[in-house]
């Protein structure tokens, strides 16, 4: 009975079991007997009792049979009447139809001039003509365009530019020194020479000097006291204030680069998509490499395994890679164990999820370097590492794996996803997601325990798909965060729409037609135009998160429906984004121009406190060693489109936690999320007043136009006056009446 066998949960109950045959009842009626899809009789007294219920209802249905009564259930089928109804279609309605409509247009191009036209005519004669083509010589048939003057058309200069420049006179001499050659010379002297026997012995009987020392003697005493018990090199003035911390400094604000790996078989002109470095040390790093293709050239080879690689660096080498690990597809991400380091996992652009096991190239490793101990010979060959399970593909995801994340130790999930904890402490599960957003627990025991047998099928231990909680559409999945210290089943992450969800895996429905809400909060961002390029919970704040999308990144407190702090527009694409791991408020983006902005928000917030190119080639990743680092060293692993990995060594300035920078940056993050909370309230504020304004002008509005009508009245009443004197005047001029 295998791990993923529906009845793996009662297989210490099935080998207590002593009977010869098995009995399993399907349920069939509603509500269920015994609340489950199947009952399996684990005794056998049940395995008695049950199939004696069972054989009496087979009499029973065989003595209606043969006495010919119907059933209720033949009664009820031969009632029920199959009516064909015409299906009517009704018209398509969207919600977002408008939105969609917007945006598409947006992509399209517009012209900003007329175009231009150009039109080239020929006669109809020339068409269709016998051309006859001869060799000749290239200076033959040249014709030479000399320059001459036109009289017809000429110029005159009203300007001309000249540049002057005054220059001292120079003149070239010499002169000749005398050389002195050098001659090495020594002294000896006898001490007696300047202070003989009789003086030395009147000095020290002298009483004035013995006064002296007397005098002297406690004063001295106490001071070599002190100097034994105070450090008299200290620096004094070391405790008063921080030396040269300013970042943007010219001293200390320069990132070194320590070291850069390259392989030329391996990762030359690829893309660097993912960096981890190996648990519990600091000298290896791991990189994947992808094939640096565009979207056409990746649509053309789509459906054809390739041999992609992940290379693992050690420091001690840097030409030769550690280890290989091989991938029929190319790797977009990838996370080592963080308490077994030799087992690695894996995600696809196919959508599959891989493992490799790092313990026989371990010990490979080990027996080559004692070879090459014993012999003195050096070896330029590589480990090699095929993964020993691959995800079944139909049981996988259907896009491309976007980022996957052990959970926290000490937790793990069942086939219906209720959170267990663990006796070892360890992590043997681990969550992936897709664009396609579904969220995949994947679990590397089965695997373990199946390692040599090749027809093995890993399938997903419990999946769910994400909702959106407005309309019910489906959501893509870009990143996920789980917190260091598991207390629930609710973890966050990111969408292609760069927006930031809330999910609880242990979400069911009542109803089984409704879509169960595993999506508790969405909250939303400005609109961008790519997916969220990462995300990250602060090491020092576990309350604190970090999405980095297209232009700008955003800084979330949990419990706030939108960010509380927003960062500038960048001026070119950022491609990834990580907190710094000394100091609380420092943060480092990686753009798409070579360059590294440093944001210090201790310093300023409106814009980078520190920008600095570190590479040639655009940034594609970056990761921060977590583990030892010897205590003198930051170090930062960035990866370029290029296939080149660097390891940067940050500054002291930069890695050198401040006086209560901590308690300064929890004061920022609260002092932000006050001025949300305000701008809420002004926002509800302004509404009521621009309402009332709109009222007030409505009345406005009716009582002057009230006043233009009583105008226009009284206009029209004096126009008719003087009319009417204008006629009374002229008939009497007619003589047509009296005056």
């Amino acid at each position: 009975m295998g791990f993923y066998s529906d009845w793996y949960d009662h297989h210490a109950r099935l080998k207590t079991y002593t009977g010869d045959d098995l009995l399993i009842i399907k349920e069939s009626t509603h509500p269920p007997v015994f609340g489950e899809n199947y009952a399996l009789c684990g005794t056998e007294s049940a395995y008695q009792r049950e199939f004696a219920r069972i054989e009496d209802l087979r009499e029973k249905i065989l003595s209606v049979a043969k006495a010919g009564v119907k059933t209720d259930q033949q009664i009820h089928d031969e009632e029920l009447q199959y009516v064909e109804k015409p299906l009517i279609p009704k018209e398509w309605v969207s919600d977002t139809a408008d939105r969609t409509h917007e945006e598409v247009d947006s992509f399209s191009i517009k012209n900003s001039r007329p175009l231009m036209v150009m039109q080239i005519s020929r006669k109809r004669r020339d068409f269709g003509g016998a051309w006859k083509f001869n060799d000749r010589e290239a200076g033959d048939g040249l014709v030479e365009c000399r320059q001459h003057k036109d009289p017809n058309y000429a110029l005159r200069k009203r300007e001309l530019d000249i540049g002057l420049q005054a220059v001292p006179s120079v003149t070239t001499g010499n002169s000749q020194t005398i050389w002195y050659r050098t001659i090495n010379g020594a002294v000896q002297y006898n001490p007696n020479d300047f202070l003989d026997q009789q003086t030395k012995t009147d000095s020290i009987d002298d009483p004035e000097l013995a006064d002296f020392l007397g005098g002297v003697r406690i004063r001295i005493e106490e001071a070599l006291q002190q100097n034994e018990t105070v450090n008299i090199y200290q620096e004094e003035f070391d405790k008063l204030g921080e030396d040269d911390m300013t970042v943007g400094s010219k001293s200390e604000s320069n990132i070194k680069e320590l070291r850069t790996f390259i392989s030329l078989e391996y990762s030359k002109n690829k893309i660097i998509s993912a960096i981890d470095w190996l648990p519990k040390t600091h000298n290896i790093v791991a990189v994947a490499c992808m094939e640096n293709l565009t979207f056409d050239e990746r649509v053309e080879v789509a459906g054809k395994a390739t041999t992609s690689v992940i290379l693992v660096w050690s420091f001690a080498d840097l030409i030769n890679p550690q280890y290989v690990l091989e991938s029929p597809w190319d790797i977009t991400c990838f996370r080592f164990n963080p308490y077994s380091p030799n087992m690695v996992v894996g995600g696809a652009v196919s959508g599959q999820v891989t493992i490799w096991d790092l313990s026989d190239a371990q010990e490979q490793i080990k027996t080559r370097n004692k070879t090459q101990l014993d012999t003195d010979e050096k070896s330029d060959s590589v480990a090699v590492v095929k993964g020993i399970c691959l995800s079944t593909i139909d049981d996988s995801h259907k896009r491309p794996v976007s980022d996957l994340t052990w959970l926290p130790e000490k937790v793990e999930i069942d086939r219906k996803g209720n959170m267990l904890q663990t006796a070892d402490g360890f992590s043997n599960q681990f969550v992936s997601t897709s664009g396609d957003g579904q969220i995949l627990y994947w679990d590397i025991r089965f695997v373990k325990e199946h390692k040599r047998d090749p027809d093995i099928h890993w399938r997903p231990l419990f999946r769910f798909q994400l909702y959106r909680p407005d309309n019910g559409s489906e959501l893509g999945g870009c990143h996920l965060c789980f917190p260091g210290h598991l207390v629930n089943s609710q973890f966050y992450c990111t969408t292609e729409d760069s927006e930031l969800l809330l999910v609880d895996w242990s979400a069911r429905s009542m109803d089984e037609e409704k879509k169960p809400e595993n999506v508790l909060s969405l909250l939303d961002t400005d609109k961008t135009f790519r997916p969220t390029l990462s995300l990250q919970r602060s090491p020092f704040f576990s309350d604190i998160l970090l999405t980095v999308h297209d232009w700008s990144f955003n800084i979330w407190k949990e419990g706030v429906d939108t960010p509380i702090f927003t960062s500038s527009y960048s001026s070119a694409y950022l491609t990834s984004g990580r907190w710094s791991t000394t100091r609380p408020g420092v943060l480092f983006m990686a753009r798409s121009d070579c360059h590294l902005d440093i944001w210090d928000l201790t310093d300023q917030s409106h814009k980078p406190s520190l920008t600095q190119s570190v590479t040639s080639n655009a940034i594609t990743s970056m990761e921060f060693l977590t583990g030892p680092s010897g205590g003198t060293q930051q170090l930062l692993a960035v990866g370029d489109n290029n296939g080149n990995l660097h390891i940067l060594d940050i500054p002291k300035n930069l890695r050198r936690k401040l006086n209560n920078e901590e308690n300064t940056m929890r004061l920022f993050f609260d002092r932000e999320v006050k001025r949300v909370a305000y701008v809420k309230q002004r926002l509800v504020v302004r509404e009521e007043e621009r309402k009332k304004r709109s009222t007030d002008r409505n009345g406005d509005d009716d009582k002057a136009d009230a006043d233009i009508g009583k105008d226009t009245n009284s206009e029209d009443e004096r126009a008719e006056q003087e009319y009417r004197q204008m006629e009374q005047k002229f008939r009497e001029e007619l003589g047509l009446i009296e005056k």
